[in-house]
């Protein structure tokens, strides 16, 4: 209290002011900082749980960001797709905080909602139905996104190569260039 106060014993208004001001610039410094640190948090993937058991199965860069983003296909057997989207959703509403059944609760989304599409022929490639997860960490423009779509394994016999019995994941991951 003694720091407050002038020759007189009256509280300095000077030296309230400057405590003031070095504790305005302090204030600013920690938010410029703190600020500084979610950016640079942002300039990598946003890494989400890998369904268990998954093994990695190829990467590559995105094609929409190639120089951030990347795409990683896991494939995992012994499960169905619903159980693999089952885990994505609980790991989405863990990310979101989302309990129950909430009015507007973000969802991993099934395509079709029923059947396999039109355009499906077994050994050619095409999957039958996929599901689609979004994990959104985006900050202001500084984006970080993992894109997850869920679909049975497929066989393409022009190719000669053969998923089936197996699920596959794949995480499209995009984030902000430093």
């Amino acid at each position: 209290m003694q720091l407050l106060l002038n020759r007189e014993g009256n509280i300095s208004v000077f030296r309230v002011g400057l405590i003031v001001g070095i504790l305005g610039l302090l204030g600013v410094g920690l938010g410029f900082l703190s600020f500084q640190l979610e950016i640079a948090e942002r300039q990598q993937p946003f890494n989400v749980p890998l369904y268990p058991g998954a093994t990695e199965l190829d990467r590559g860069a995105s094609p929409t960001r190639p120089r951030s983003g990347q795409l990683v296909r896991y494939i995992v057997t012994g499960v169905t797709a619903e159980d693999v989207a089952a885990f994505y959703q609980a790991e989405l509403d863990k990310h979101l905080g989302q309990v129950g059944s909430i009015e507007n609760r973000q969802v991993c989304v099934r395509t079709p909602t029923f059947g396999n599409y039109e355009t499906y022929r077994e050994g050619d490639g095409t999957i039958p139905y996929k599901y689609d997860c979004t994990f959104d960490n985006t900050f202001l423009d500084n984006v970080q996104i993992t894109k997850i779509q869920i679909h049975p394994g497929v066989r393409d016999d022009l190719n000669g190569f053969n998923l089936e019995g197996s699920i596959v994941i794949l995480y499209d991951q995009t984030w902000s260039r430093p």
